[in-house]
């Protein structure tokens, strides 16, 4: 079951809509098929959207529809298939947008799965960029943070005044499942573990990071606080950054601190990957 009440409201005003639809519902049920023509169709008129795209997005739900057995169906939940697809209007030329909201649509008549009305509505406030780091950590869950600091040298007495770099955010690449977990970051050897644009990229979007952070989908986890690619990160950072070779260079005894951070999914993190990726095929197979 769904976590929405019906709003008796707009299911009065949709039913005639779907009740017209429903000689071309199939194979879609007649709610979604009759809520999206009803939603859809100023956007179509007014040329925000192309009859192309609607046809594409309908097919996605369409084919995810398909998917759920007819046990499992529920047919009513018409208030929140209609906040969805209300939500979605201004996102449908872009491919990946309509793939998470049907993902949504299907969901929420679906009877194994949970939709809170929510979940569409944080999907309409990103844009590309927080839905590729998004879907980057539904699949590797692992985003590092390198915050570096130095004593100013401009500053006689030692630690009166520190100097700090921004943050610098780092992905992960490529299939690490045999994972080992480090205990000396010390050690110069782990820093040759990993390579930069092979193994590990930095992610400079920034705002992306943030949003996802500030909207609970993504957290701290210090169980990761001994991630094995931090070294060949923090190797990789003090290699090429120039303010920090240039401060090496000129100030031998400088003494340099890091101090670093993993972020991983949140509850809700999981529940968004749960919902938007639950009728793709490497999950169905």
């Amino acid at each position: 079951m769904n976590d929405l009440n019906i709003d008796a409201g707009l299911g009065e005003v949709l039913s005639p809509i779907v009740n017209e639809a429903l000689d071309v519902a199939k194979p879609l049920t007649s709610s979604i098929k009759g809520v999206l023509l009803f939603v859809c169709r100023p956007a179509l008129k007014l040329g925000i959207r192309t009859q192309a795209e609607l046809d594409a997005y309908e097919d996605e739900i369409n084919r995810k529809a398909k998917l759920i057995s007819p046990e499992n169906m529920y047919k009513d939940n018409v208030s929140l298939i209609g906040k969805i697809l209300e939500d979605s209007i201004y996102q449908l030329s872009e491919e990946q947008f309509r793939e998470l909201y049907s993902s949504i649509i299907a969901a929420s008549v679906d009877k194994t799965k949970v939709v809170k009305p929510f979940y569409s509505s944080l999907i309409r406030e990103m844009s590309s960029d927080e839905v590729n780091l998004l879907e980057y950590m539904f699949e590797y869950d692992t985003l590092i943070e390198m915050n570096i600091s130095c004593d100013n040298p401009m500053f006689i007495k030692e630690n009166t005044y520190h100097e700090y770099w921004e943050p610098r955010y780092f992905k992960i690449k490529g299939d690490y499942s045999n994972r080992f977990k480090l205990r000396d970051f010390n050690d110069p050897i782990y820093e040759k573990s990993y390579k930069y644009d092979k193994d590990f990229v930095e992610d400079k979007t920034i705002e992306s990071f943030n949003f996802l952070l500030s909207h609970g989908v993504i957290k701290e986890n210090r169980s990761e606080y001994w991630n094995e690619f931090i070294p060949s990160i923090k190797k990789y950072i003090f290699d090429t950054d120039d303010d920090i070779i240039r401060v090496k260079q000129n100030f031998h005894d400088i003494k340099f601190e890091i101090d670093r951070k993993v972020y991983s999914l949140t509850e809700l993190g999981k529940s968004l990957k749960t919902i938007l990726t639950a009728y793709r095929p490497e999950v169905l197979n």
